[in-house]
C-alpha cells in the first residue's frame, strides 16, 4: 500500500475538485454560515475535497494481480471492473472525500448537481440520517455502519425518484441551510459498456439545454458559460454517449493527461428537465470523462466533431 499516492497521482482532473470545493467554502463564508453547526456539515465535504489527490476516492485498496491503474481492470470482453472502496493499510496518511455508506456500499460525491428547490421534487423514500463518524483515522469497522459518512451527522438521506438507489442517493442539510448534494456509487461495480453508465444519468429525452466553458474558466471555477443552440447536434451527441469505447485512465496513451488547455479541453453541461445538471469533460479527438472514476470514453469522430465545432467556433 506504500505506493497509493504514486498510483493516485496518475488519475486525472483534480483541479476541478479543488476549485469546486473552494467555491463552496467561500460561498459559505460570504453567507455567514460557517459559524453554524449545520453549515459545517457540507463545508466538511468541501474541505475534504480540497485535499483529494485525484478523481475517485483516495481510500482505494490497490489490489495485486493483473490489474491496471488503481486496481481498475479491463476485461477481454471490453467491460471494466472498478474495485470497491476499501481502507488502505495506513488510513491516517490518506486523504478524504465526501462519502456515505448505504447498504454496505460507498457512495461518493459526483459531478451531477441539483439545487435545493428541484431536489425536493425528487425526494422518494427517506433512508435515514448520516453519522459523522468517518475521517482519515477511521478504522474498517466504521465503514460497516449504515449511513456512516465523512460529511457530518444528522443530514437527511433519501433515494431519488426516477433513479436506481443502487447508483444514486442525495443528502439534505435542511431546512436550516437549504443545501443538497448528490452521491453516486461508482465503485465495486462492473461497467459493461458506455450505455451501462450513461443510461443511469437519464440523459436521453431529458436534456433541456446544454452549455460549455473553456479550460481556464473551468480550472478557475469562473461561471463563464456559453449556450449550445443547435439542439440536433446536442441530441446526436447524447445518443453517441451510449455507444462508445471504454478506456482505463492509467493507460500510457491517455489523452486527458496532456490536454489541460483551452484548445483541447471543454466542460460540457447538460441541464435536465428534472433539475439535475450533469457535467462532462470533453477532450479534442473524441474523448469524454464523467465524474471521479478512473475510466474515460472514446466517441465516434463524426458524432463528436459535430458538437466540438459548436464549442470552439466562438
Amino acid at each position: 500500500m506504500s505506493n497509493i499516492k504514486n498510483e493516485l497521482d496518475q488519475i486525472e482532473l483534480p483541479e476541478e475538485l479543488h476549485s469546486r470545493s473552494k467555491k463552496g467554502i467561500y460561498k459559505a463564508k460570504a453567507d455567514g454560515a460557517v459559524s453554524t453547526p449545520n453549515s459545517r456539515k457540507f463545508i466538511s465535504i468541501a474541505i475534504s475535497l480540497l485535499i483529494v489527490v485525484g478523481v475517485g476516492f483516495v481510500l482505494l485498496n490497490l489490489n495485486s494481480g493483473n490489474q491496471k491503474a488503481n486496481g481498475i481492470q479491463q476485461n477481454d470482453d471490453g467491460s471494466i471492473d472498478i474495485p470497491a472502496i476499501e481502507l488502505p493499510d495506513n488510513p491516517s496518511s490518506a486523504d478524504m472525500i465526501g462519502l456515505i455508506v448505504y447498504q454496505g456500499n460507498v457512495y461518493t460525491q459526483t459531478r451531477t448537481e441539483i439545487n435545493y428547490e428541484d431536489a425536493q421534487d425528487l425526494i422518494d423514500e427517506q433512508i435515514g440520517v448520516t453519522k459523522g463518524n468517518i475521517d482519515e483515522w477511521s478504522d474498517d469497522e466504521a465503514y460497516t455502519e449504515e449511513l456512516a459518512s465523512s460529511i457530518g451527522s444528522g443530514l437527511d438521506v433519501y433515494t431519488m425518484k426516477g433513479y436506481d438507489e443502487g447508483f444514486r442517493i442525495m443528502a439534505f442539510d435542511w431546512p436550516e441551510q437549504g443545501r443538497v448534494e448528490i452521491f453516486e456509487r461508482l465503485n465495486g461495480i462492473t461497467i459493461q459498456n458506455s450505455q451501462d453508465l450513461f443510461e443511469k444519468l437519464k440523459l436521453q429525452g431529458h436534456v433541456k439545454e446544454a452549455e460549455y466553458r473553456t479550460f481556464d474558466d473551468w480550472n478557475y471555477n469562473r461561471d463563464n458559460y456559453h449556450a449550445i443552440e443547435d439542439t440536433e447536434r446536442v441530441q446526436s451527441f447524447v445518443d453517441g454517449l451510449y455507444n462508445m469505447d471504454m478506456k482505463v485512465s492509467g493507460d500510457e496513451a491517455n489523452p486527458i493527461r496532456e490536454s489541460r488547455n483551452n484548445d483541447e479541453f471543454r466542460e460540457l453541461i447538460f441541464h435536465l428537465d428534472d433539475g439535475t445538471k450533469v457535467r462532462l469533460t470533453l477532450i479534442k479527438g473524441g474523448y469524454i470523462h464523467y465524474s471521479y472514476t478512473g475510466i474515460y470514453f472514446e466517441m465516434k469522430q463524426e458524432t463528436f466533431q459535430g458538437i466540438w465545432k459548436e464549442m470552439i467556433e466562438e
